[in-house]
């Protein structure tokens, strides 16, 4: 297919993406449908109200044109502000003329009922404190006001539900790639298993800046980077701060970067059993004397090895376990014997007595194992 237009007059093309390089300022990608345009000419983004003075052009090659052709690609340097990906590009003469085209396009756009739409928005605001948000179970799409009483909202909503709220702050180096950026980590939560909230207080281009720190700091957000390094002063900040940060060239890798400091940072520490150590009852001694009814099993240890109050600082627990069935669990033991010695501990093959705190029923054939509590990070 031959693409094909007008060679002469006014540019009118497609922005296909924008950004902000350091020593360049906002760079433009766009692909010209009509016209031309040259250094010094200005444009006007008519959706966004862009507007700059072409300081440069440059071929997708990265070298410097004088000016354009239809169909061609290019990239303008110039823009005060960023566009918008997917809007028109004008250029005109002369900044008056820039103004004129945006001051028209605007009187194009519906305006009709703008009071009760004001109302109307003002009423979702209220009733919504959270801004594009996916949950674990169902998709919440809300609205959120950048200020101190919608933060207190978030804040109030965190304590009334059991939904985990992450505040993200998402930093880009190109329209395009802060959109793909931000929709991937808003798919974590869609993913996950537990019910959590992805919300994003801040999203924009550039490498991350001074606002976007204080911003995550009082929010106990994540700062995450797509492309975007912030400088090495800004660097030191989040350091100092010890803020959670993420930051990658490649998307894959920025999400799961993102995922492990969700569970790092939001997700409680779950308890899980860690078995040391296993025995059977071979015979059980009834003391003599004993008011309580004190039991002691004759044990073979069959498997690692029991301890009698802890194993490497941590506290042990014993777990009775009859025909596959747990009878008891979490219980200390009062004392480890082999023969008439106490020990702190028996290894496999060996033999010894155990009498566990409150617990006077073994059973020939009960299976004993000895085990810790371990605080284990949940996975996102």
């Amino acid at each position: 297919m031959e693409l094909t237009g007008r060679d002469g007059g006014d540019m009118e093309g497609v922005v296909l993406d924008g950004r902000v390089e350091k020593g360049k300022g906002v760079v433009m990608d766009c692909v010209v449908k009509h016209g031309s345009v040259k250094a010094g000419d200005y444009v006007v983004c008519v959706d966004s109200g862009a507007i700059g003075r072409v300081r440069m052009l440059m071929d997708v090659n990265g070298k410097q044109i004088k000016s354009t052709r239809p169909s061609q690609p290019v990239q303008i340097l110039g823009l005060k502000t960023l566009p918008q990906t997917g809007e028109t590009i004008i250029s005109t003469k002369d900044e008056e003329a820039a103004e004129e085209i945006l001051t028209q396009h605007n009187k194009t756009l519906p305006h009709d009922n703008d009071d009760d739409d004001s109302d109307d928005m003002a009423s979702i605001a209220a009733q919504s404190p959270i801004d594009h948000q996916i949950t674990g179970t169902a998709a919440k799409i809300t609205r959120h006001g950048a200020n101190d009483t919608a933060q207190q909202s978030l804040d109030e909503k965190q304590h009334e539900t059991s939904d985990i709220i992450v505040p993200l702050v998402i930093k880009a180096d190109a329209d395009g790639t802060l959109k793909a950026a931000k929709d991937c980590l808003l798919a974590i939560a869609a993913e996950s298993s537990h019910p959590l909230i992805i919300h994003p207080i801040e999203t924009s281009i550039g490498p991350v800046s001074n606002n976007d720190i204080i911003l995550a700091r009082e929010s106990n957000a994540i700062i995450v980077s797509f492309g975007a390094k912030p400088l090495k002063k800004d660097m030191e900040l989040i350091k100092k701060d010890q803020l959670p940060f993420c930051h990658s060239k490649i998307i894959y890798r920025l999400v799961d970067d993102t995922k492990l400091t969700i569970a790092e940072h939001f997700l409680p520490l779950q308890e899980v059993p860690a078995n040391h150590g296993t025995a059977v009852v071979q015979a059980v001694f009834n003391l003599s004397g004993a008011k309580d009814g004190t039991t002691v099993a004759g044990l073979k240890v069959t498997d690692g090895g029991i301890h009698l109050s802890s194993r490497n600082r941590q506290k042990v627990f014993y777990r009775v376990v009859r025909k596959g069935e747990t009878v008891v669990e979490g219980l200390s033991a009062e004392s480890l014997k082999k023969v008439k010695e106490d020990v702190d501990e028996a290894r496999k093959g060996e033999e010894c007595g155990l009498e566990l705190r409150k617990f006077y029923e073994f059973k020939k054939g009960d299976v004993i194992e000895c085990y810790t509590i371990e605080m284990k990070k949940l996975f996102v």
